[in-house]
């Protein structure tokens, strides 16, 4: 019967891993161990499903370890093929703005996130942006999309749902000299400073508790 319930919990898991870490931020949990959780309990189910299965009755030993490393391992390897952990999940470390540099759009602003027209980088993060935005309603968030076509910004605008401001770039050449002509790019800003900086791919879980734990 244990059995059946670990076996049932697991597919539960591997189901719905990524509703379970939305429910985890939604209740204020930190980024990094929402998304941690569903690995975490993964590896718990594997433990158990090992130490169960120690019990039968199997006279060959090399087979009765060889099958409880299996089950040890199986829950998590099989959550990892189903949600795969890229580099920049669990990613924190940026660059420091030594020089403070700015744009107009800078002024009044916690994060800036520096874009271009039609990449889907950019909208993806936007999802992103609304959680922090819920998790955090005093942020102030600008999208800086470097384009001169109010047209370019339709698509985010439709995204973003008015949870923060959509704009144009008041200089696309400045904007994409401080994003490194890597879009979209994060810029933490504290007193209308630009103090660091994240690429897409270093914005990970960990990054995001940095930022948020600096908001006050």
């Amino acid at each position: 019967m244990k059995k059946i319930l670990l076996l049932l919990l697991l597919a539960i898991i591997l189901i719905f891993a990524n509703q379970i870490e939305q429910s985890c931020l939604s209740m204020n949990f930190s980024w990094t161990l929402s998304k941690a959780l569903p690995y975490l309990l993964l590896v718990v189910i594997g433990i158990f499903l090992a130490f169960a299965f120690s019990k039968n009755k199997i006279r060959n030993k090399f087979l009765k370890y060889s099958l409880s490393v299996l089950l040890l391992l199986a829950p998590f390897g099989i959550g990892f093929i189903l949600h795969p952990i890229y580099e920049g999940d669990f990613s924190l470390i940026g660059t420091d703005i030594k020089e403070s540099t700015g744009l107009k759009q800078f002024k009044n602003t916690d994060l800036a996130v520096i874009t271009i027209p039609g990449c889907p980088y950019c909208m993806a993060s936007i999802e992103k942006l609304k959680l922090i935005k819920k998790r955090n309603p005093s942020i102030r968030i600008q999208f800086i999309v470097c384009s001169e076509s109010k047209n370019d910004l339709k698509p985010y605008i439709q995204e973003a749902e008015g949870a923060f401001p959509i704009v144009l770039t008041s200089s696309i050449d400045k904007a994409a000299e401080i994003a490194g002509h890597r879009f979209p790019t994060f810029i933490q800003i504290q007193s209308s400073k630009t103090v660091y900086k994240w690429s897409n791919d270093q914005f990970g879980v960990r990054a995001v508790d940095k930022l948020e734990s600096e908001l006050n």
